[in-house]
């Protein structure tokens, strides 16, 4: 079962997902419009990648072989150009390049998961903090995030689910899936000065219009 807008529980997806975005960043002009043009090379590089645990690649895989390139096909014969050997040097270093980046954001994406992976365990009835995402939270839509508080709660967790989620009893008017990651989940400690404050309290969305006062 997977958690609300955690995309961690699929890790396959999670770390294409993070390469490619990798990869757009650092090819991608100041005006971010021609990203689209990029996937085609970027698709070609992740599939002529071999998995460290097949040790073959997605192509490979697939059609038996690894694919041609232009270098590869011109290595096969003697005679060749200015301009082609000018290409084919300017292909390997964008590849090469290309190879590179992808490779870093790999280990990068590894060894910022394995910090993140500490231990994090509640039990039922304890009360936590929820990590708001504006974007993600229907009730919060079109509203400023940058005006939006990082968290919401206290909410009662009602019972684990798996290994990494937890189930919380919510209010009304949170209109989400009840199930979280325990990455968006923090112990709540109480006001102990003012107790007031240890309550779940939202302010009403819908706006109030007030009666005109002046006379007409």
């Amino acid at each position: 079962m997977s958690s609300s807008y955690h995309p961690q529980s699929d890790g396959k997806t999670e770390r294409f997902n993070s390469m490619l975005e990798e990869y757009l960043r650092h090819f991608v002009g100041a005006n971010q419009q021609e990203w689209v043009r990029l996937l085609d090379i970027a698709q070609f590089c992740f599939n002529s990648q071999k998995s460290s645990s097949s040790n073959k690649s997605p192509f490979e895989i697939v059609t038996g072989q690894q694919p041609l390139t232009p270098h590869t096909v011109a290595s096969q014969h003697g005679d060749r150009s200015k301009g082609a050997n000018e290409f084919i040097k300017e292909w390997r270093q964008n590849a090469e390049i290309a190879r590179a980046y992808l490779e870093k954001t790999s280990h990068r994406m590894k060894k910022w998961a394995d910090q993140n992976r500490q231990p994090r365990e509640f039990k039922a009835n304890d009360m936590v903090m929820v990590k708001i995402n504006p974007e993600q939270w229907r009730f919060l839509r079109g509203r400023d995030k940058r005006l939006v508080r990082k968290y919401e709660g206290p909410l009662k967790i009602v019972k684990r689910i798996g290994r990494a989620a937890y189930k919380l009893e919510t209010p009304d008017w949170m209109t989400c899936h009840p199930v979280f990651h325990v990455s968006y989940l923090k112990p709540y400690h109480p006001d102990q000065e003012d107790p007031r404050r240890n309550k779940n309290r939202r302010a009403n969305f819908r706006t109030r219009i007030m009666p005109s006062t002046s006379e007409d």
